[in-house]
Protein backbone atom coordinates (compact mmCIF):
# COMPACT_ATOMS: atom_id res chain seq x y z
CA UNK A 1 0.00 0.00 0.00
CA UNK A 2 1.15 3.37 -0.86
CA UNK A 3 1.92 6.16 1.98
CA UNK A 4 -0.81 8.74 1.90
CA UNK A 5 -0.35 12.46 1.94
CA UNK A 6 -1.01 14.65 5.26
CA UNK A 7 -4.86 14.94 5.47
CA UNK A 8 -5.59 12.49 2.55
CA UNK A 9 -8.40 9.62 3.40
CA UNK A 10 -7.79 6.58 4.39
CA UNK A 11 -9.96 4.88 1.87
CA UNK A 12 -7.79 6.45 -1.43
CA UNK A 13 -4.21 5.67 -2.44
CA UNK A 14 -1.75 7.94 -3.08
CA UNK A 15 -2.50 9.58 -6.73
CA UNK A 16 -6.14 8.24 -7.26
CA UNK A 17 -7.51 11.00 -6.47
CA UNK A 18 -8.80 12.92 -10.17
CA UNK A 19 -10.08 16.68 -9.77
CA UNK A 20 -13.25 17.86 -10.67
CA UNK A 21 -13.37 20.83 -12.73
CA UNK A 22 -14.65 23.77 -9.98
CA UNK A 23 -16.41 26.51 -11.48
CA UNK A 24 -16.46 30.04 -8.95
CA UNK A 25 -19.12 32.10 -8.53
CA UNK A 26 -19.72 34.16 -11.40
CA UNK A 27 -19.24 38.08 -10.88
CA UNK A 28 -23.42 38.55 -10.95
CA UNK A 29 -23.80 35.97 -8.27
CA UNK A 30 -21.15 37.35 -5.72
CA UNK A 31 -22.85 40.87 -6.43
CA UNK A 32 -26.74 39.85 -5.61
CA UNK A 33 -24.97 37.51 -2.55
CA UNK A 34 -23.18 40.67 -1.18
CA UNK A 35 -25.56 43.33 -1.74
CA UNK A 36 -28.33 43.28 0.49
CA UNK A 37 -27.19 41.06 2.67
CA UNK A 38 -27.33 40.79 6.58
CA UNK A 39 -23.70 42.76 7.80
CA UNK A 40 -22.47 39.55 9.54
CA UNK A 41 -23.13 37.99 6.11
CA UNK A 42 -20.69 40.24 4.20
CA UNK A 43 -18.28 39.23 6.53
CA UNK A 44 -18.49 35.81 6.10
CA UNK A 45 -18.15 36.61 2.42
CA UNK A 46 -14.94 38.97 2.80
CA UNK A 47 -13.20 36.69 4.87
CA UNK A 48 -14.20 32.94 2.69
CA UNK A 49 -12.74 35.55 -0.16
CA UNK A 50 -9.50 35.37 1.36
CA UNK A 51 -9.27 31.65 0.25
CA UNK A 52 -9.43 30.00 3.98
CA UNK A 53 -11.77 27.26 4.30
CA UNK A 54 -15.09 27.63 6.27
CA UNK A 55 -13.74 26.40 9.45
CA UNK A 56 -10.96 28.50 9.96
CA UNK A 57 -13.06 31.63 9.16
CA UNK A 58 -15.27 30.45 12.06
CA UNK A 59 -12.14 29.70 13.98
CA UNK A 60 -10.77 33.44 13.77
CA UNK A 61 -10.55 35.77 16.77
CA UNK A 62 -9.86 39.14 17.19
CA UNK A 63 -6.16 38.79 18.89
CA UNK A 64 -5.24 37.07 15.62
CA UNK A 65 -5.45 40.92 13.76
CA UNK A 66 -1.22 42.14 13.59
CA UNK A 67 -0.38 45.23 13.14
CA UNK A 68 2.84 45.67 11.00
CA UNK A 69 4.98 48.56 9.97
CA UNK A 70 4.08 50.89 7.91
CA UNK A 71 0.27 50.47 8.67
CA UNK A 72 -0.59 47.61 7.50
CA UNK A 73 -2.66 44.91 9.46
CA UNK A 74 -2.29 41.10 9.23
CA UNK A 75 -4.67 38.19 10.37
CA UNK A 76 -2.38 35.43 11.39
CA UNK A 77 -4.78 32.33 10.72
CA UNK A 78 -3.79 29.01 11.82
CA UNK A 79 -5.00 26.49 9.65
CA UNK A 80 -6.97 23.54 11.06
CA UNK A 81 -5.93 21.41 8.33
CA UNK A 82 -2.01 21.22 8.30
CA UNK A 83 -1.84 23.65 11.51
CA UNK A 84 0.37 26.17 9.78
CA UNK A 85 0.14 29.85 10.26
CA UNK A 86 -0.84 31.80 7.27
CA UNK A 87 -0.66 35.65 7.16
CA UNK A 88 -3.70 37.10 5.42
CA UNK A 89 -3.57 41.07 4.78
CA UNK A 90 -6.77 42.52 5.60
CA UNK A 91 -7.52 45.05 2.27
CA UNK A 92 -9.21 47.80 2.75
CA UNK A 93 -12.35 46.47 2.04
CA UNK A 94 -11.83 43.31 4.56
CA UNK A 95 -10.77 45.74 7.18
CA UNK A 96 -13.67 47.96 6.92
CA UNK A 97 -16.11 45.16 7.17
CA UNK A 98 -14.07 43.56 9.97
CA UNK A 99 -14.28 47.10 11.70
CA UNK A 100 -17.63 47.65 11.52
CA UNK A 101 -18.22 44.26 12.96
CA UNK A 102 -16.18 44.76 15.81
CA UNK A 103 -18.07 48.32 16.54
CA UNK A 104 -20.97 45.22 18.51
CA UNK A 105 -18.45 42.85 19.39
CA UNK A 106 -19.45 40.47 21.57
CA UNK A 107 -17.50 37.48 21.32
CA UNK A 108 -13.65 36.53 20.88
CA UNK A 109 -14.81 35.47 17.44
CA UNK A 110 -14.76 38.04 14.34
CA UNK A 111 -17.30 35.83 13.22
CA UNK A 112 -20.11 35.75 15.41
CA UNK A 113 -24.01 35.62 15.44
CA UNK A 114 -25.79 39.17 16.68
CA UNK A 115 -25.92 37.55 19.86
CA UNK A 116 -22.26 36.48 20.01
CA UNK A 117 -22.68 33.17 19.64
CA UNK A 118 -19.44 31.99 17.14
CA UNK A 119 -20.61 30.56 13.70
CA UNK A 120 -19.73 26.87 12.94
CA UNK A 121 -18.46 25.42 9.39
CA UNK A 122 -22.04 23.56 9.41
CA UNK A 123 -24.35 26.35 10.25
CA UNK A 124 -22.20 28.98 8.14
CA UNK A 125 -22.68 26.41 4.86
CA UNK A 126 -27.03 26.47 5.55
CA UNK A 127 -26.79 30.25 6.23
CA UNK A 128 -24.58 30.69 3.11
CA UNK A 129 -26.98 28.54 0.97
CA UNK A 130 -29.98 29.95 2.12
CA UNK A 131 -28.87 33.58 0.94
CA UNK A 132 -28.40 32.18 -2.15
CA UNK A 133 -31.63 30.28 -2.38
CA UNK A 134 -33.25 34.04 -1.36
CA UNK A 135 -31.16 35.76 -4.63
CA UNK A 136 -32.60 32.96 -6.73
CA UNK A 137 -29.73 30.86 -7.21
CA UNK A 138 -29.46 26.78 -6.62
CA UNK A 139 -27.59 26.23 -3.34
CA UNK A 140 -23.85 25.43 -4.50
CA UNK A 141 -20.71 24.05 -2.57
CA UNK A 142 -19.50 26.84 -0.48
CA UNK A 143 -15.85 26.61 -1.89
CA UNK A 144 -16.74 27.72 -4.98
CA UNK A 145 -17.24 31.52 -2.84
CA UNK A 146 -13.18 31.50 -2.35
CA UNK A 147 -12.47 29.64 -5.78
CA UNK A 148 -13.92 33.52 -7.24
CA UNK A 149 -11.15 34.67 -5.09
CA UNK A 150 -8.89 33.93 -8.57
CA UNK A 151 -10.64 35.75 -10.70
CA UNK A 152 -9.10 39.41 -11.08
CA UNK A 153 -12.44 40.94 -11.68
CA UNK A 154 -14.16 39.29 -9.13
CA UNK A 155 -13.54 41.08 -5.08
CA UNK A 156 -15.90 42.12 -2.45
CA UNK A 157 -14.74 45.78 -3.44
CA UNK A 158 -15.99 44.51 -7.43
CA UNK A 159 -19.34 43.51 -5.68
CA UNK A 160 -19.79 46.88 -3.74
CA UNK A 161 -18.38 48.95 -6.65
CA UNK A 162 -21.13 47.57 -9.22
CA UNK A 163 -24.27 48.96 -6.68
CA UNK A 164 -23.10 52.73 -6.43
Amino acid sequence: MQARRAGQSGARARGTYKAKPRKAWPLAVQRAFYEGAHEHLQLAFALLYTGQRRGDVCRMRWTDIEDVKGGEQWLAVVQEKTGETVPVLLHSVLRRAIMRHARERKSEFILATPTGKRYDKGWLTKVIQARLVEIGQPKSNTRYMAYARRRRSCSPKAARRSSS
